[in-house]
């Protein structure tokens, strides 16, 4: 959020027992953190189209 950028975090889920011990689900961000996207162990996928003006207008309001 504070860089005006969209954030995405990639994580895998484990059933129990697999000997893995991974942090979670993903989840994508625009720049305000609002939340576009995220995985569960249903739906392991997502996409999400970005506005890259989005993107520029946030970093501009995070740079004044």
């Amino acid at each position: 959020m504070c860089s005006g950028a969209y954030s995405v975090s990639s994580n895998q889920c484990t059933p129990g027992g697999a000997g893995l011990d991974c942090g979670g689900l993903g989840w994508v961000t625009d720049p305000d953190g609002t939340v576009l996207a995220t995985t569960t162990p249903d739906e392991p996928f997502a996409t999400v189209e970005i506005d890259l003006n989005v993107a520029r207008k946030a970093k501009h309001t995070y740079r004044s």
